[in-house]
Parts: C-alpha cells; sequence; structure tokens
C-alpha cells in the first residue's frame, strides 16, 4: 500500500504543481532485474541525461505478480495504472483514457520524449501527449514473427498509429525489422543506439560439467507446450548424470507449472543469484528460445537449444542464423573454437552504446 500512497501523492499534486522534463521513462516493475532492484535496460541511459542536463521523471508499473521488488528510486505509477485498468471497464479506446489524464493528472506534466519497455501503455501516452516522441527501447529478443513488431509482413498497427519509435541494441536486429516489413516503416522510424558494457571476454575454456538451464515455462505457452518442453529437460538431465544442471526461472514463470521433482534429482539445483554469478560458474548454456542466448555469448559461453517447441519457437534458427550447430558433443570437444565464433555472432545483435545517436532523437 506505501507504493499506492506515494503515487496518489504524487499525481494528486501534479493537479497543482507544475513539472516540466525532458524525457519520462515508464517500465513495468519485473524489469527490475538487478540485485538492488534496478532497471538494468534504463541506467545507460538515466547516467547519459545527467551527464548532458536532461531532466527526466522514471514511473514504475505495479506488477503484483512479480517476486522482484520495487525501485525506491523511481516513482510509482500505481494509483494512475489502477485507475486506467478501472477506466478500461468503460472505455475499450487507451488512446481516449489517456486525453483524460491528460486533463486530469497529467495537466501540468510537461513532456516531450517517452522512453517505454515492452510497449507497456504506449497508447495512454499518445493520448497524454499526441505530439511527444515516444520510443520502445528493445529489452529482449526481436524475430520477423514477432506479433508486437509485426503483423502480415508489415509493421504491427498499434506501433504505426500509435507513430512510435524503436531503438534498438544492434544493427542485425534493425535488419531483421527492415526485411519483415513491406511497408518501410521501420526503414525510417527504427534506430540502433546500442547498450552500454564492457568489453567482452571469455569466462571459460573448458567445460566444467556446470550447465545453466534458463527455464520458459511462461503462460506464453499453452500448458501442453510446457509439458513438452519440460519432457525434454528432463530427459537431457538424465542423459547427462555427470553434470550438475541449475535452472534459472523465467521472470515470468508460470506458477501453475510444477518442476519440483526435478530439483529432486541430485544433480540439479536451483538458480537464485545472479545471472552473471552462474555466467561464471556454468560453461554451457541450455534453453528453448531465451535471450539468455546472447548474454551467455557475450561471455564466450555456447548454447545447446531444446528443440520440441521449434516448430512455433525458431527464431535462432531462421531469423538469428546461431552461429553453431546444435550438438552438445560437438561443442564440448571443440568449446574454445565454439566460445569465440558465439561471441562474433553476438556482436552483431548488441552495438556499445551510441550516446549521440541517442542525444539526435530526442526532441
Amino acid at each position: 500500500m506505501i507504493y499506492f500512497f506515494k503515487s496518489f501523492i504524487f499525481f494528486i499534486s501534479s493537479i497543482f504543481y507544475k513539472r516540466k522534463v525532458d524525457i519520462v521513462f515508464y517500465y513495468p516493475q519485473h524489469f527490475n532485474r538487478d540485485e538492488s532492484s534496478q532497471n538494468i535496460y534504463f541506467n545507460h541511459l538515466y547516467k547519459c541525461c545527467k551527464e548532458e542536463k536532461k531532466s527526466f521523471l522514471i514511473f514504475e508499473e505495479p506488477d503484483r505478480f512479480s517476486k522482484i521488488g520495487r525501485n525506491n528510486k523511481t516513482i510509482p505509477f500505481d494509483f494512475v495504472y489502477y485507475l486506467i485498468i478501472f477506466f478500461r471497464k468503460f472505455i475499450k479506446s487507451d488512446l481516449y483514457i489517456g486525453k483524460i489524464l491528460c486533463k486530469t493528472f497529467f495537466a501540468k506534466i510537461y513532456f516531450n520524449n517517452v522512453i517505454i519497455l515492452s510497449q507497456s501503455m504506449i497508447e495512454v501516452f499518445r493520448g497524454i501527449n499526441f505530439d511527444s516522441n515516444i520510443f520502445d527501447l528493445q529489452h529482449g529478443i526481436i524475430f520477423s514473427k514477432q506479433a508486437s513488431y509485426v503483423e502480415n509482413d508489415n509493421v504491427s498497427n498499434h506501433i504505426k498509429n500509435n507513430k512510435i519509435k524503436i531503438l534498438l541494441f544492434g544493427h542485425a536486429f534493425k535488419s531483421i525489422l527492415e526485411k519483415s516489413d513491406s511497408s518501410k516503416y521501420y526503414k525510417t522510424n527504427s534506430h540502433v543506439i546500442g547498450l552500454n558494457r564492457d568489453p567482452s571476454k571469455l569466462l571459460h575454456t573448458r567445460f566444467n560439467n556446470n550447465i545453466l538451464v534458463t527455464l520458459q515455462f511462461t503462460d506464453d505457452h499453452s500448458f501442453m507446450q510446457n509439458k513438452i518442453l519440460l519432457n525434454e529437460l528432463e530427459k537431457l538431465i538424465l542423459q547427462y548424470p555427470n553434470c550438475n544442471f541449475y535452472l534459472r526461472d523465467h521472470p515470468r514463470f508460470s506458477s501453475d507449472f510444477d518442476i519440483n521433482f526435478l530439483l529432486k534429482l541430485n544433480n540439479v539445483f536451483k538458480s537464485s543469484g545472479s545471472l552473471l554469478e552462474y555466467f561464471k560458474l556454468c560453461s554451457l548454456h541450455i534453453t528453448a528460445y531465451s535471450t539468455t542466448t546472447f548474454e551467455a555469448a557475450y561471455f564466450g559461453i555456447p548454447t545447446f537449444f531444446l528443440t520440441s517447441l521449434n516448430k512455433d519457437f525458431n527464431m535462432f534458427q531462421n531469423d538469428f542464423n546461431y552461429v553453431l550447430k546444435n550438438d552438445i558433443k560437438n561443442i564440448l570437444n571443440n568449446y574454445v573454437q565454439s566460445s569465440l565464433k558465439v561471441q562474433e555472432w553476438e556482436a552483431l545483435f548488441y552495438s556499445p552504446f551510441n550516446k549521440d545517436k541517442f542525444l539526435s532523437l530526442l526532441k
């Protein structure tokens, strides 16, 4: 309740007190993914804005189903968020809801740019400020059949209708969008700004029998799809009894799906620390199609893919052209060579942060 109360106080005061900023940042709570509950996707943008004297507000959307903590350095969006949920019972258009907020709780909040994660509330913010730049910052993989970006070989209607601009990690992702969009919208409305990080390095020079498994048992799949994926994973674990498997839940892990029987096996453990901690521990990564494949490749850690859902989720083969053959024995027998190959492949998709490019896009 404390976050709702803080949110209520802020937005009530905004009816009376003027706030003018260059940028509004907006993201759902479940993106607070580092050890101190910070949003790692925005941190370098905050730093850039501070260095360049760009003023900003950070709104955090609540997620009552998330186990991830809140960020106390943000403004809780709770009051307005639940107000929007209420309005949606009577008003079908988020754009119109945004127009109502524009005349009330956002009447004296002035901004020219909005940067959003996961396209959350884009139509609401378009209604709040019709003339602002609204940017969707890439937070995961983007592939040719991703409905949130591409529909029937064209830019998705909600992107085009709300005049959304896309901020991308690398040129390979921009190429995927442009090739998938016959309308050519992404040619001029997607921009590569990269991301901030240190030069890549190899964490391992041999396979050490420790394997990180990033799970994808989410509500994005049907129960049967999750079951098929679980069966494949179980068979693989039983096939390698001398290896230690560390299972890491997806941020949106489905609580309705039980995998506790796997943790009763002697060589299966829960991954509960930071991702970097487990990259240092594990020299092989296994997943169905997780974004962690790129993060592992940054450190030279090869990925083996579970293939039972390949009919619907085969983007690493079809769109990203993953550089290694999906053969565990071949990967392990040529470990260093495999590591160097995945690092080179990853660099096509993730560029260093281009501060000047980012600043040039702002109003």
